[in-house]
């Protein structure tokens, strides 16, 4: 029979999840959010966009604002913690990392959007003793081969030379002004032709010298097995790269930056509908909630952190599901335990219900579903005892996963039920919130449960249509690329050939195929392979099926994954038993 896989998603309580905002109207899904530095500077770009007068502030507006001098700044890199004020509990921008480029970063986004933007730089090792940027050559150069590069070190050389304008006086940069020498041997002369004409089309004069030129040039230089050098001929240098992060530093806080002396331990992504966003906090763009109540950062050194109970809470929890997702089921088990204790001891009621959520999760990965119903009920009691109502996604998303128990178990009928009675108030969340991703994520998964259950009462038929409904949700909210896609084309074609239209279950196969080859999922890849082999011998093309068949068993081997191996295995036996009969 084909494999019809199902999904044990763990949709947890906001501590380990983040979603990504904006999409192209187009087509659904902007293909720059496959690529998560993009995504990152699309998402920082809209909020940036959304702040007034960012980039280019009226100048009425800051014609009496002071640009920032050394007398300035509160923090002194002399054992000062560099508090300047109050600790930040909201921001606009965070910076993790107040290094050169953290602290630049903070400097110009700080010296363009002036008290329209709320800037917090995280830095750990508060007298820089570890930085890259205090032990580093401080050397100026244009020598690169793309053209970003090249006009960013360009404009650093502006700016270097003009670094009083920005800075003032009192800690001189010392630029020193001196061409750097590049080398190449035979075989990549020509790539340093190459990027000395782009350099020098960008603005970045250099020279190209022969060996012999080299030699007369630089007597002390050892020419030998050097075809070609390329001298760099203004715009290159030195610098004080101390004093450029002192003044980087103090430059942000003269324009009211904030720098916290601690450490960034999580991230917790939080949705928001624009309106609420708007009403509570007008001007922020990225909003950082931290974990259970506890801090975001913790002060001080790492080791001090370690000896926060609430930090050894987080950290515990971190690790179990470290180990879930290793596979370490035992390891995370008795981490999961300890964590409950912490959490009890801490009186963190949303830590415990946290802790019980994973462990109905962990039993749920493991099948032992009289155990994770078990937790799960008591998590749900837990829920509403806060508040919860029966149409809270939390709730419903907790229904789903029992009905989709139920479902396994053969309880047939009881797992019907419940899909009906979640489905329907599914239903009712998304015509009131029809851009919630959360509840739009849940809300297909459950159909495509739904569809299981239908598979096996033989409604292959409803089951199908379910399937169908469930990918478009799914696609909405991932993007065509993703692994739920993957899996749900597969039950697919399972309906496809149940109802014995063997096209349309090969088609939506190589669709699957295609989707999980792109996403280097050869688990699933291989299960699919597998179920196409079967696909052909239920037409009687016996080379096709076998070719597929064998596909999936080398691939289950090579990837050691038991699934795939298991299905070939499957389909094999098969191929055998059709021509022996």
């Amino acid at each position: 029979m084909l494999r019809s896989r199902h999904v044990m998603r763990q949709l947890q309580l906001p501590l380990q999840r983040a979603y990504s905002t904006g999409s192209n109207p187009s087509d659904g899904k902007d293909p720059e959010d496959l690529h998560p530095i993009r995504r990152t500077f699309r998402l920082l770009g809209n909020d940036m966009l959304k702040i007034k007068e960012f980039f280019v502030p009226t100048a009425e507006k800051y014609k009496d604002v002071p640009k920032p001098i050394a007398t300035q700044s509160k923090f002194k890199f002399g054992g000062d913690k560099g508090l300047d004020d109050e600790f930040q509990t909201h921001c606009d921008v965070l910076i993790v990392g107040g290094g050169g480029i953290g602290s630049s970063i903070a400097f110009w986004l700080k010296e363009k959007a002036r008290n329209g933007l709320n800037v917090v730089v995280v830095e750990k090792d508060e007298k820089y003793t570890r930085s890259a940027t205090r032990v580093s050559l401080g050397a100026l150069t244009q020598q690169f081969s793309l053209p970003e590069n090249i006009q960013m070190s360009l404009f650093g050389a502006e700016f270097l030379r003009n670094a009083p304008e920005h800075f003032g006086t009192d800690i001189p940069i010392q630029y020193t002004p001196h061409g750097q020498l590049v080398l190449a041997g035979e075989a990549d002369a020509d790539m340093l032709k190459q990027t000395s004409q782009l350099q020098n089309e960008l603005g970045a004069r250099n020279e190209l010298l022969t060996a012999e030129r080299l030699a007369s040039r630089f007597p002390w230089l050892n020419t030998k097995d050097v075809a070609l050098g390329c001298l760099g001929l203004e715009r290159e240098g030195w610098f004080d790269p101390w004093a450029l992060l002192t003044n980087y530093r103090r430059g942000a806080l003269g324009y009211g930056g904030h720098f916290v002396h601690g450490e960034v331990v999580d991230f917790v992504f939080q949705n928001q509908d624009q309106e609420q966003r708007s009403s509570a906090h007008p001007n922020t763009g990225l909003i950082f909630t931290a974990a259970f109540s506890f801090n975001l950062f913790s002060s001080g050194d790492g080791k001090d952190a370690e000896e926060t109970p609430e930090t050894k809470l987080v950290n515990t929890i971190k690790r179990s599901i470290i180990c879930i997702q290793n596979e370490q089921y035992d390891k995370a088990e008795q981490m999961l335990h300890l964590s409950l204790r912490m959490a009890q001891d801490l009186q963190s009621s949303h830590g415990i219900t946290y802790v019980y959520d994973i462990m109905a999760n962990l039993a749920m990965e493991r099948e032992q579903f009289k155990k994770a119903e078990k937790l799960f009920v008591d998590v749900m009691k837990r829920l509403m005892s806060d508040g919860h109502t029966e149409d809270s996604p939390k709730i419903l998303h907790i229904s789903s996963k029992i009905a989709h128990m139920s479902q396994l178990q053969g309880e047939l009928e009881k797992s019907f039920q419940g899909f009906t009675w979640t489905l329907q108030r599914l239903a009712k969340l998304v015509k009131e919130m029809p851009k919630d991703n959360d509840i739009l994520e849940l809300y297909g998964l459950t159909k495509n449960w739904f569809g299981q259950l239908l598979m096996k009462q033989g409604k292959y038929t409803e089951a199908k249509n379910l399937f169908k409904e469930a990918l478009e949700i799914l696609v909405e909210v991932y993007g065509t690329l993703n692994d739920a896609s993957v899996t749900i084309l597969n039950n697919i074609s399972v309906a496809y050939v149940n109802l014995e239209n063997y096209t349309e279950a090969k088609e939506t196969l190589l669709h699957a195929l295609s989707i999980a080859k792109e996403l280097k999922d050869a688990t699933q890849e291989g299960v699919i392979q597998a179920n196409l082999g079967l696909v052909y011998l239920r037409e009687g093309l016996l080379k096709e099926a076998e070719k597929f068949c064998k596909l999936a068993w080398k691939l289950g081997k090579s990837h050691k994954n038991a699934d795939a191996i298991e299905q070939a295995e499957y389909c094999l036996n098969e191929i055998k038993s059709s021509i022996n009969r």
